[in-house]
C-alpha cells in the first residue's frame, strides 16, 4: 500500500501544474460556444469542430508552445503529455462539477421546509 501511495505522489509531483491550471482555464474559454459565435469563416469553422477535439488541439498546441519557449529537453515531453491527459480528466470530472455546482439555481429550501411558517 505504501508503494502505491509513493508512486502516486511521485506522479503528482512530476506533473507541470502551471500548464495544467492554465490549460484548464484556456479550455474553459475555448469550449464556450457563446464566446466563439460571430460572423467569419474562422468562427464558423471552430463551431463545427467538436468540443473534445478543440480541447485536444488546444492542449497539444499550447504544450508545444510552452515546450519551445521554456527551452525544455526531450525528456520533458513526457511530462507535458501526462499533464495534458491529467488536465483533461481534471477538467471533465472536477472543474465542470464545480462550475455546475456554483452556477446552479438557488434552492427554495426555506419555503419548502416543514419548519417554515
Amino acid at each position: 500500500m505504501q508503494d502505491l501511495i509513493n508512486t502516486v505522489l511521485i506522479y503528482f509531483t512530476a506533473l507541470d501544474w502551471k500548464y495544467i491550471f492554465s490549460l484548464v482555464i484556456l479550455c474553459s474559454v475555448v469550449t464556450h460556444d457563446n464566446l466563439i459565435k460571430g460572423s467569419g469563416s474562422i468562427n464558423e469553422l471552430l463551431l463545427k469542430v467538436p468540443r473534445s477535439w478543440r480541447v485536444i488541439i488546444v492542449g497539444i498546441l499550447y504544450g508545444g508552445l510552452l515546450f519551445y519557449f521554456r527551452d525544455n529537453h526531450k525528456k520533458d515531453l513526457e511530462t507535458y503529455l501526462h499533464s495534458l491527459v491529467f488536465s483533461m480528466v481534471f477538467y471533465e470530472l472536477i472543474f465542470k462539477w464545480i462550475l455546475k455546482f456554483l452556477t446552479r439555481e438557488p434552492q427554495k429550501w426555506v419555503e419548502n421546509s416543514r419548519y417554515y411558517k
